[in-house]
């Protein structure tokens, strides 16, 4: 009687399509497209970036002239209504300088530097702020930097273009593929900008002008949808 059971099983299992065994989830189609938003917007901010440098026999003397030099800078900025707060030291160095001239792979002095990034919270004092700081010494503007500092509102509406953009190219390619968007299996996103840079050309016996322009901020998000009939 057991051995009679054990066939019967047998054969049921036989009988059984192996299909029943196998995972019957269905697998759904997925289309995935990429869009894109930018907003524009106004700096409210500048970054101006400048460096005081003094040269010396010795490191020793190098290092007390640039520090009376960057103290008269720092003074500078100050006078034009920059917080302390506002004003970084980005890097300090000083290194040897060779004789270049005669070809011989000698010392003949020493280069001091500071380097300084300092915050201008109002655009419209920039050309003032860089006027002081040419007229106040032999010092170095590398560069200018305008930037929106707190970007989050024009991010946010980079963002939703970004979706929206990203939604329509999706519908259109369902649609010509005879299918229709059901759903959103993954997304990935990412920003950009928020800081545009800008040179400085300081004219003698005029006032620099700084003309930041607007600010752009983009978005993109990379969009699985899932698509059905």
């Amino acid at each position: 009687m057991k051995n009679l059971r054990l066939l019967l099983l047998l054969l049921i299992l036989l009988i059984i399509p192996l299909s029943v065994f196998a995972d019957t989830k269905a697998i759904i189609p997925t289309l995935t497209v990429s869009g894109t938003g930018e907003i524009k917007g106004s700096p409210d901010i500048a970054t101006l970036f400048v460096t005081s440098s003094s040269r010396g026999t010795t490191a020793q003397e190098a290092t007390s002239k640039n520090a009376e030099a960057a103290t008269i800078l720092l003074n500078t900025l100050k006078s034009q209504g920059i917080a302390e707060k506002d004003i970084k030291t980005s890097n300090i160095s000083i290194s040897p300088i060779f004789d270049t001239e005669n070809n011989v792979n000698s010392i003949i002095g020493y280069e001091a530097s500071n380097s300084f990034i300092a915050t201008i919270r109002k655009i419209s004092d920039a050309g003032k702020v860089i006027d002081s700081v040419t007229g106040a010494g032999n010092y170095t503007i590398s560069n200018i930097s305008f930037s929106i500092e707190n970007d989050d509102d024009l991010e946010d509406e980079a963002f939703k273009l970004a979706v929206k953009n990203a939604r329509h190219r999706a519908e259109i390619v369902a649609k010509e593929a005879g299918k229709d968007v059901t759903g959103i299996k993954t997304i990935n996103a990412s920003s950009s900008g928020g800081i545009i840079f800008g040179e400085v050309f300081a004219v003698k016996d005029s006032s620099t002008p700084v003309l930041p322009g607007d600010i752009t901020v983009s978005a993109s998000v990379t969009i699985e949808y899932t698509i059905g009939k």
